[in-house]
């Protein structure tokens, strides 16, 4: 599957109920999360449309409830990455 490239982006974490506007909000918010809670991921399967892709991955470190099993979302548009979600 390719990587897709990002673009003006709109980023929500259920869990947490936050949007992240942009990509330097969304730069932010991954290398927060990432130094805050070390996660580690494995991907345990994925659904492609022609539009969406969604992730299903089992996420581990150090926050309350780990692991768990999150789907995340991405909707494409011109080949990038319009959308992202965690649930």
């Amino acid at each position: 599957m390719p990587q897709p490239a990002l673009r003006k982006t709109h980023a929500f974490t259920k869990r947490i109920r936050k949007d992240h506007v942009g990509q330097a909000a969304i730069r932010e918010w991954v290398a927060d999360t990432t130094q805050q809670f070390q996660p580690k991921t494995e991907i345990l399967r994925a659904i492609e449309t022609s539009d969406t892709i969604v992730a299903t991955a089992r996420v581990s470190g150090n926050f309350p409830g780990s692991p768990a099993e999150l789907d995340f979302s991405f909707i494409l548009a011109d080949e990038k990455i319009s959308n992202f979600s965690i649930q």
